[in-house]
């Protein structure tokens, strides 16, 4: 009898948050996320394809681990894959040695896109920091001072960006200057999360003014950063914006998919905008970001079956709506798969 892992699934029961509009602090919490592991680990452990809550959240469930297998009895296991074929659970599918360079591809891709969670406090303990991807790329930085911090920010050392654009007592303007030249750079997931983030804080200041214009104007402007990130393999951007639509008060009151499809060819020529911005800065400063590989495919399909399990009728929506030609939305290889071990775990901790 051979025993194979298919998938680790970690579950929150309970309610989920994920952000608030009026919280700053950006440390985030190994609690309430839904995790599918994707990459090679060891038996003991979980992977680290996971969606965070952030934010000074409240943990108001229970996380659970739950351990799916495959169990085949006197039959051989099919022949291990090569990493240039289709797959999507490489600890399964691939072969040892493509399993741990798709690994190691997605660990890469984490730090280009900036994906290191900054503590203000550098004594603050992570339950786990399996969950934080490059924290140790952070520490030099968690002591400074929010002046000498901002300095080598505003002197384009990459993770002080990274680690400003997170920082709770930083200007909110500077913040976004920075978090605009991390797009530029590819560092774009906290910078994401910042800008989707202030766009929809000032949505809702400027609806609680009466102007229901200036509102809707600034949420198209957080879905273009959102939307732009998750084609760029991103996705920080896009679980911000998912999460604090479905369940602040104001989203109620200006309901965001009639807004959006209303103004389908406006946020098509805001992404276009947007998008030969950032390409003719990388080109002006030589920049070239690399193009993701399939393990970073991969990883976005597993974030993107994470918020289509949470919310499912957002992420169907944004899928049909004609912004770009091509979208990780439309052509998944995976997410199916991925949402029928979420579904499989969910009916099990409910019984």
């Amino acid at each position: 009898m051979c025993l194979s892992t298919v998938a680790i699934i970690f579950l929150s029961v309970g309610y989920s948050s994920d952000e608030c509009l009026t919280c700053e602090n950006t440390n985030e919490s190994a609690a309430n996320i839904i995790e599918i592991n994707t990459k090679a680990q060891p038996a003991d452990r979980a992977g680290s394809l996971s969606h965070k809550a952030s934010n000074k959240l409240v943990d108001n469930g229970i996380t659970e681990k739950v351990e799916l297998s495959a169990m085949t009895t006197n039959k051989a296991s099919p022949p291990k894959k090569n990493y240039e074929d289709e797959w999507c659970f490489p600890d399964v599918e691939l072969n040892e040695s493509d399993n741990l360079y798709a690994q190691t591809q997605a660990e890469e891709w984490n730090r280009i896109i900036g994906k290191a969670s900054f503590r203000e406090d550098p004594f603050e303990f992570h339950m786990d920091e399996r969950y934080f991807p490059n924290v140790n790329l952070m520490k030099p930085y968690e002591a400074l001072p929010l002046e000498q911090l901002e300095a080598l920010a505003f002197n384009d050392d990459k993770w002080a960006m990274v680690a400003f654009v997170q920082h709770s007592l930083a200007d909110q303007g500077k913040k976004s200057e920075i978090a605009k030249r991390l797009l530029v750079q590819g560092a774009s997931y906290y910078a994401l999360k910042h800008l989707v983030r202030r766009s929809l804080v000032t949505a809702k200041l400027s609806y609680d003014e009466g102007s229901r214009r200036e509102s809707a104007e600034h949420i198209k402007e957080a879905f273009i950063y959102a939307y732009w990130g998750l084609n760029n393999f991103s996705e920080g951007g896009f679980a911000t914006f998912t999460a604090l639509t479905a369940k602040e008060a104001l989203f109620i009151e200006l309901p965001v998919e009639s807004l959006l499809t209303e103004a389908e060819q406006d946020l098509r020529e805001r992404y276009e905008k947007l998008d030969k911005w950032i390409l003719e800065e990388r080109l002006a400063l030589g920049i070239d970001v690399e193009h993701p590989s399939t393990a970073v495919e991969r990883a976005l399909e597993g974030q993107l079956a994470i918020r289509q399990h949470v919310s499912g009728e957002q992420v169907d929506f944004v899928k049909h709506l004609n912004i770009t030609d091509t979208s990780p939305l439309k052509t998944p290889l995976c997410v199916d798969k991925y949402l029928a071990e979420l579904r499989k775990t969910s009916q099990k901790l409910a019984k």
